[in-house]
């Protein structure tokens, strides 16, 4: 039965009416035209990064990337558009069962033998909710309404908690496919100071030039759920050829809530060594743990009052200036109100935690925000990740009886089911069968499952507050 996913956000993202969006949209195309120049030299582009904002806000950015595909009008007949989550938590790549997605423009079909072909080799699947209200998506399609030669198909895709890696995977069949280009609908910073972002951008840009993604991308928690990336502040990049895949190690844990089921993907964990004592990271004093709480509970007012702010390192002692992975707790009357974090160490720990409080407080998709009048009673917990490390069990069984009950965080991963629980955890279920059991439900798994090629890690936390 053929189906159409109607246009959720236009009228919000973007101008309702034809009229209107063909003005708007043709608009942005032309100025852009103008300031880009010759676009026709390099061949037709497999890939291109556009920002999923409203058209007023994004909308000139995502015309400088979208003008690069006229040369190539007729050429292009499928684009796969990937987008992350934002409306609701899913886990790995999900599809829509529609046989089209319509906008005021017009419909767009989507290539249905292709979905189906994710979907049964098992590299995505279909979860219509996800789709119902996702912007993502959505908003990329009236810039390809007006570029592309009519008769092109697309593959919609909403990506949840799943690594760089996996989204590569979960697209491979379709990467490099004559006539196909890929989208990646990145979001735009809302917290980063002009200077900042154009900072940024440079080592950004010229990270994805040079095909160095890990020192381009500061994958963070935040106003959704990433396919892989997150860019700042100028999105709008095509890429004319395919990479080369270079082999890739084992995934490794990616970042996952610590409490229920939000969380937010991200990419391998990388070791951080103490200068001092040639040890994983040394643990912080009393004092140390003090302070990134204070900075935890000031990045959540200021936030929910709706000022942007970011520490300065140097002015917080040594040890949090050193990258560092957090996970910041927001509890209300003893119950869970957000939490979001990383199991990677990217930054200064000092400013992990703060821009993990501020998207605990306002970008946890299981919760509204914070509203100010709940900042009176709001709790505060910061807590502060330990070296993550294999934890070599073989059964179900074996890693009940070998847990540190109270001490150990896990994270327990398989195909496209991962989770992670916090040490914290242990206080609301401290018998380890229970712990284990509701780690399993999180992850999606069967109850007390032990599927193969199912990989563990542990870790510890200190905590604050």
């Amino acid at each position: 039965m053929r189906s159409v996913r109607p246009a959720a956000v236009a009228g919000m993202f973007y101008p309702g009416g034809t009229v209107a969006l063909t003005t708007m949209v043709d608009g942005l195309l032309a100025e852009a035209r103008d300031a880009v120049g010759d676009v026709g030299d390099g061949g037709p582009p497999v890939a291109l990064i556009a920002p999923h904002a409203g058209f007023v806000y994004s909308g000139p950015t995502a015309a400088l990337a979208y003008v690069r595909l006229e040369p190539w009008r007729e050429a292009i007949r499928r684009v796969v558009v990937a987008g992350p989550a934002h409306r609701v938590p899913v886990r790995g790549m999900v599809l829509s069962s529609a046989s089209a997605f319509a906008t005021p423009l017009g419909e767009v079909p989507v290539d249905v033998a292709a979905n189906e072909a994710l979907a049964a080799a098992g590299r995505a699947w279909v979860d219509d909710l996800a789709h119902a209200q996702e912007h993502s998506v959505e908003v990329q399609l009236p810039f390809l309404q007006r570029v592309l030669a009519p008769g092109w198909t697309f593959v919609p895709v909403v990506a949840g908690a799943a690594s760089a890696e996996q989204v590569a995977d979960a697209l491979e069949p379709l990467w490099g496919a004559p006539g196909t280009l890929v989208v990646l609908s990145s979001d735009l910073s809302h917290y980063l100071d002009l200077a900042r972002a154009r900072r940024i951008d440079a080592v950004t840009a010229d990270a994805i030039a040079r095909g160095l993604v890990e020192n381009g991308f500061n994958v963070i928690s935040g106003g959704g759920q990433r396919p892989g990336v997150r860019c700042r502040a100028r999105p709008g990049w095509a890429r004319t050829r395919p990479p080369a895949r270079p082999a890739r190690p084992p995934p490794r844990p990616a970042h996952l809530g610590g409490h229920g089921r939000g969380s937010a993907p991200g990419g391998r964990i990388r070791e951080f060594r103490d200068p001092v004592t040639d040890r994983a990271r040394g643990e912080l004093t009393p004092e140390e743990l003090d302070d990134l709480l204070r900075v935890a509970e000031e990045s959540v007012h200021r936030a929910v009052r709706g000022r942007r702010w970011l520490p300065e390192p140097q002015d917080h002692p040594e040890a949090v200036r050193r990258p560092g992975a957090t996970f910041v707790t927001l509890r209300r009357g003893g119950r869970l109100r957000g939490c979001i974090g990383t199991l990677e160490a990217t930054e200064p720990l000092v400013v992990a935690v703060a821009d993990r409080a501020r998207a605990a407080a306002l970008a946890d998709p299981r919760f509204l925000p914070v509203a100010p009048g709940e900042l009176d009673g709001l709790e505060v917990s910061v807590s502060v990740l330990s070296l993550m490390e294999p934890f070599p069990v073989r059964s179900w069984d074996e890693l009940r009886d070998a847990l540190r009950t109270g001490v150990d965080g896990l994270v327990v991963e398989a195909g496209y089911h991962r989770a992670t629980f916090l040490p914290s955890v242990w206080e609301d279920l401290p018998d380890p069968a229970a712990f284990l059991d509701a780690l399993w439900r999180k992850a999606g798994l069967a109850p007390r499952a032990w599927p193969a090629g199912i990989r563990i890690s542990r870790y510890t936390a200190q905590h604050a507050g």
